[in-house]
């Protein structure tokens, strides 16, 4: 069903993926894994036909159905694929929900059915806007548009960063129920053990190129150690205070009713739940994005927010001129934070044309070197794999030894096993 033949692919005087032959039957799916910035997104942008509509170049072809896609038209590769990509919000067109699906299904003449978001839980969201949605609840939508349509290729691109374990449940039997009616998917995934037992290949890529590329072999994926707990400084006092928090979004429910919590100084607390529960909202609430209907809230020191898009973080087109501008022109804390963050390879690339594990460590080593007293972090190891995720916790964890105050909103175990604090939202 799907053919790809890839001499080489990317962006000239930039990133490039090379020598990649890959085929996948109807019926099959192809697992592709490899570490942050290895090459994985730019090979969906490949499969696609969209890389060189963003300023890339592929010297090879892409078959789909027995066609070239750069000989078909947008509309029939929208027709043969559904796309699901990392960074949910740029998929979205809609101004609420209800306009986002019908408008997504009246392209492919789809009668607009609510049944696929009602079983993603977004019925009771039918009129709520689509720029308050959580990403969890973003990615539940688009999941509930391809569902709803008929599709020959599914390729899904970091598909369980923001789901609850509920709906990664509901996630993973569509997969294999797209599989038994003879779809063909795509599944890029840091956590590929979660889709072991799939016919067809895993693809290890590193550096642009395949690592590995066969039947599934657990001796070709590397592992990395977990996490080391470490030894936490004792808090000493109040870093955020909330009492008596009220807040809705226009239009809609109460999302928070008379909430009340600390977090102490010194310490690693996380807001986890379900998706939609509100753990964004209340981050963005305790670092003063949005503000109470009611209630209040207070901060003992100075505070950053870090979104779950790192691109709304950032002030300068690069990542050197990021840090340094962090850093206050210190280079040297700046080779500190490039080493421990390992960022070497991509200081001087446009911000645009990292990967979205690069942008997210970026982001999280220039709140770094800013010296804030409380970092509040949304999803701060989503899109990342192993080895990066433990040098981010890492990263995070000396912040509080160093007396700093960290809060993140997660779904990854590998953070809540670390945390002093968990707050449940939505409980």
């Amino acid at each position: 069903m799907l053919e790809a033949h890839v001499r080489v692919a990317g962006y000239r005087d930039g990133f490039t993926i090379r020598n990649l032959d890959l085929r996948v039957q109807d019926g099959e799916a192809l697992i592709v894994t490899g570490p942050s910035g290895s090459g994985k997104t730019t090979l969906i942008r490949v499969l696609t036909g969209v890389l060189d509509r963003i300023g890339g170049f592929l010297d090879g072809e892409v078959i789909i159905d027995g066609q070239p896609v750069s000989a078909m038209e947008p509309w029939r590769i929208y027709e043969l694929v559904a796309y699901i990509p990392q960074e949910p919000w740029y998929a979205l067109i809609g101004y609420t929900v209800h306009s986002e699906y019908c408008y997504a299904l009246s392209q492919l003449g789809v009668r607009c059915d609510h049944t696929s978001l009602e079983k993603l839980g977004l019925r009771g969201k039918l009129d709520s806007l689509t720029v308050n949605l959580s990403a969890g609840e973003t990615q539940r939508l688009i999941w509930a548009e391809a569902f709803a349509r008929r599709y020959r290729v599914l390729i899904l691109d970091e598909p369980l960063v923001y789901l609850d374990d509920e709906a990664r449940g509901t996630v993973a039997k569509a997969a294999w129920e797209a599989l038994a009616h003879g779809a063909s998917l795509v599944v890029v995934d840091h956590d590929p053990w979660f889709w072991r037992g799939m016919p067809g290949k895993l693809l290890v890529m590193e550096n642009g190129a395949a690592k590995y590329y066969g039947e599934w072999s657990d001796e070709a994926l590397a592992r990395v150690e977990e996490p080391e707990v470490y030894r936490r400084r004792t808090g000493s006092g109040v870093a955020v205070e909330v009492e008596n928090l009220w807040f809705k979004y226009p239009g809609e429910k109460p999302l928070f009713k008379g909430v009340s919590f600390t977090i102490e100084k010194s310490s690693l607390a996380g807001l986890t739940g379900r998706n939609g529960a509100g753990k964004t909202t209340l981050l963005k609430l305790m670092a003063g994005v949005l503000k109470p209907l009611k209630g209040s809230v207070r901060r003992f020191g100075r505070a950053t927010y870090i979104p779950e898009n790192p691109l709304l973080y950032f002030t300068k087109p690069t990542p050197r001129e990021e840090l340094l501008y962090a850093a206050g022109g210190g280079v040297d804390a700046v080779e500190e934070a490039v080493e421990l963050f390992n960022l070497a390879g991509v200081l001087d690339r446009p911000l645009a044309k990292l990967s979205s594990g690069e942008r997210r460590r970026l982001a999280l080593a220039s709140a770094y070197l800013g010296g804030f007293d409380i970092y509040l972090v949304d999803e701060p190891t989503g899109g990342l794999d192993q080895a990066n995720a433990v040098r981010v916790l890492d990263a995070l964890t000396r912040l509080v030894e160093n007396g700093g105050t960290v809060v993140v909103a997660t779904h990854d175990k590998r953070v809540v096993s670390l945390l002093d604090d968990d707050i449940r939202v939505g409980d």
